[in-house]
């Protein structure tokens, strides 16, 4: 990205998705450590040349939704010798992974309790396996912030390079429902689903 004003679009690959089960819980063990490691921390320099950080870093959340738009943080922790330039691409390489998971996640989550309580049986892991080679297109994200911090640690000395991105809660929606059709379009059982799903919504419309 030559700008933080540029829009990217993303082609999310499977390799993403694999991490259903355990993705959310080794994003948040990856945060907590960064957060618990700062007692044992001398900083050196960082981007704002001060030693505190940015507001936008305060939270420990995947992502955080505020003003209709979601905000992703992406994560990368290496040596000293790393070159800046890739440290921070490796952090904007990471905020894809948590979109991708998140996508994933939520894709999941709603297609396993719309097919409660119907013929149609829908098997986690056969969802599970489909998300694996799923393709999820998302436009409209921008790259907001950048934040890097030279620190000993435990007397080596390491760099954290930080990323900020915005998508718009619209703009995720129509990945994920689009991921939703990828996975139809594959699965007769899901698109039975689906279409059960906006029956019962028509049904509901025209009783009202």
């Amino acid at each position: 990205m030559n700008s933080t004003q540029q829009n990217v679009s993303i082609r999310i690959a499977a390799a993403s998705l694999v991490l259903l089960t355990m993705g959310c819980s080794s994003l948040k063990t990856r945060d907590s450590a960064v957060q618990e490691s700062l007692s044992r921390r001398v900083v050196i320099e960082n981007s704002m040349g001060t030693t505190a950080r940015p507001d936008w870093l305060q939270t420990t959340t995947i992502f955080e939704e505020k003003d209709s738009n979601l905000f992703f943080t992406g994560i990368f922790s290496g040596q000293a010798s790393s070159r800046l330039s890739t440290c921070y691409r490796l952090a904007e390489a990471d905020i894809q992974v948590r979109m991708a998971q998140e996508i994933s996640h939520r894709v999941k989550s709603e297609l396993l309790q719309m097919a409660e309580g119907m013929s149609e049986q829908l098997e986690p892991a056969v969802l599970d396996s489909l998300l694996v080679e799923a393709k999820a297109q998302i436009d409209g994200l921008r790259l907001t912030d950048r934040f890097y911090e030279r620190a000993l640690v435990n007397g080596a000395e390491r760099v954290d390079c930080f990323a900020r991105a915005r998508i718009s809660l619209g703009d995720f929606m129509r990945a994920k429902q689009g991921l939703t059709r990828s996975l139809a379009d594959q699965r007769p059982e899901i698109q039975a689903i689906l279409n059960a799903r906006q029956k019962d919504f028509a049904q509901k419309d025209e009783q009202q």
